[in-house]
């Protein structure tokens, strides 16, 4: 049993699309990061935030697999 079980299908469908939105933020913040144009910001800065972002990334997208598992068990 996952932490989504008790949503109905409504509130689980809206989670799955409010985390996507989320990930595509962060995966955006991650290119610019990545990118920093014209800034002058030292590496050991850059890597701390690229850091963060990825942890944010993999927790995202470990919480889409988990909404997309509950929606596969309710199909059957």
């Amino acid at each position: 049993m996952n932490r989504y079980c008790h949503l109905n299908d409504i509130e689980l469908r809206n989670e799955l699309a409010r985390l996507k939105d989320e990930l595509e933020d962060y995966e955006n913040e991650k290119r610019f990061a990545e990118k920093k144009p014209g800034e002058h910001i030292p590496a050991a800065e850059v890597l701390k935030e690229l850091k963060t972002t990825n942890h944010e990334i993999e927790k995202l997208q470990e919480l889409i697999i988990l909404i997309n598992q509950e929606l596969k068990q309710r199909e059957f």
